[in-house]
């Protein structure tokens, strides 16, 4: 089954590059900074207090003055303009952008001017994934966001390989890089090793993806493998040869039972166990999840199916026809929008119900092409430029948005420049 799916200014910290506006910003984008040691330099109570989240953002100005290091968007905007089913790799916590790159993570305001700080690989020698493709640069996955031990910790995971010596030849890993949010540097590093991991091929598994944390454990696939890593003691919790979806706790699978049998499996994604095991027969492929749904996509007679299946023991809820959902986005709180391109569906998430459709012919209304689906809104562009949506409802939420980012906090964000494919910042005004 398929699944479509330093910040140095003379060295202060996150924090007060974010607002304290150190740095040289424009466009000429400099080296980043190595992360390799905690920065040194003025106090940090010489920082502004961080600016304001709107909790729904809908109007978004340019912000120039910041550069936009090029790996937030290397790999998943195509010379066309358009942007791949994982977004950019960028994930933005209180303004400042935490972009994965195939060799680690970048860190950087997007805000105020700043120089990046790199964080890389600290025991392996990173394996790039392929290259080629309608995809320009390294496709990779965006930093996790957690709190571990009271740390704030970006995390990215990359495939790399220890070099041989002697007799022992060389080995492929998991690096698991943790960076100090707050600080810009690397809090540790972690090599994780599973069966069936020296099969990996970085011209046809691609870069790792982390789907979520449950508890203390990542769940990360790597490949056509799904593992769990416990972050208190860095190491391998449990692994197994398939991938899938996480909706809330549970792991959703396909195993291959036998050469006639297919098996939809739904495991404990803190301890690999087993909770529930059903007939995947029919169901096809994975195009979205939700805290306790998992939607597959199949076709029968030239009709396409979406099927919801609930995680608590593996039983359908609604299958709907004469749909064509190429992928799924959930907004975290309530709805699941699903897509061709072409066509927007959207749908409870808790129960699978429609919501609403676009285009709508007799409301004389087309569909957005979505960029982001973010807390009950839906932000997108049409032929007369960005567009914000109410997520429940289909409504036009704000028509003049200034942008239809990719990615936002509530402070910052990134979207397409006006009249142009490249992708800057901007900041949120309303």
């Amino acid at each position: 089954m398929r699944v479509r799916k330093g910040l140095a200014c003379t060295a202060v910290a996150v924090a007060m590059a974010v607002l304290g506006g150190c740095g040289s910003g424009g466009d000429a984008e400099k080296e980043p900074t190595r992360g390799d040691s905690a920065p040194k330099g003025e106090d940090e109570s010489k920082a502004e207090d961080v600016p304001e989240a709107f909790d729904a953002p809908l109007k978004f100005e340019p912000a120039p003055e910041v550069t936009v290091p090029k790996a937030a968007t290397s790999g998943n905007v195509a010379m066309s303009g358009r942007t791949d089913a994982n977004g950019l790799p960028v994930t933005i916590e209180k303004g400042v952008l935490y972009i994965g790159r195939t060799d680690g993570l970048e860190i950087a305001s997007g805000y105020r001017p700043s120089d990046a700080v790199l964080i890389t690989t600290a025991e392996s020698q990173p394996v790039d994934p392929e290259k080629d493709g309608p995809f320009v640069g390294d496709s990779t996955d965006a930093p996790h966001l957690t709190t571990v031990d009271g740390k704030r910790l970006a995390v990215m995971a990359v495939v790399g390989e220890l070099p041989g010596s002697g007799t022992t030849p060389k080995k492929t890993v998991v690096e698991l890089l943790a960076a100090d949010a707050r600080e810009a540097t690397l809090a540790w590093s972690a090599t994780v090793e599973f069966e069936g991991l020296q099969d990996y091929s970085k011209h046809s598994d691609g870069p790792p993806q982390i789907l979520g944390q449950v508890g203390d454990t990542l769940v990360l696939e790597v490949g056509d493998h799904t593992l769990g890593v416990d972050l208190t003691t860095r190491e391998r919790v449990w692994s197994t040869e398939a991938d899938g979806v996480l909706a809330g706790d549970t792991l959703v699978v396909e195993r291959a039972e036998s050469a006639r049998e297919d098996r939809l499996v739904g495991l404990d994604a803190a301890t690999g166990e087993e909770k529930w095991s059903v007939d995947a027969e029919g169901y096809g492929d994975f195009v979205g999840a939700t805290s306790n749904l998992v939607a597959l996509e199949s076709y029968s007679g030239g009709e396409g199916r979406l099927t919801f299946v609930e995680t608590a023991e593996g039983k359908e809820v609604v299958t709907h026809r004469d749909r064509d959902q190429s992928a799924c986005s959930y907004d975290g709180a309530s709805v699941l929008v699903c897509g061709d391109g072409k066509r927007l569906d959207a749908y409870a998430a808790d129960s699978g119900k429609p919501l609403w459709s676009l285009p709508d012919e007799s409301a004389n209304r087309v569909a957005p092409r979505m960029t982001l689906l973010r807390e009950g809104l839906l932000y997108g562009t049409t032929e007369n430029g960005p567009v914000v949506l109410d997520a429940l409802t289909g409504a036009d939420k704000e028509t003049e948005p200034g942008a239809a980012p990719f990615v936002t906090d509530g402070i910052a964000a990134l979207a397409f420049a006006p009249e142009s494919k490249r992708a800057i910042a901007f900041r949120v005004t309303g």
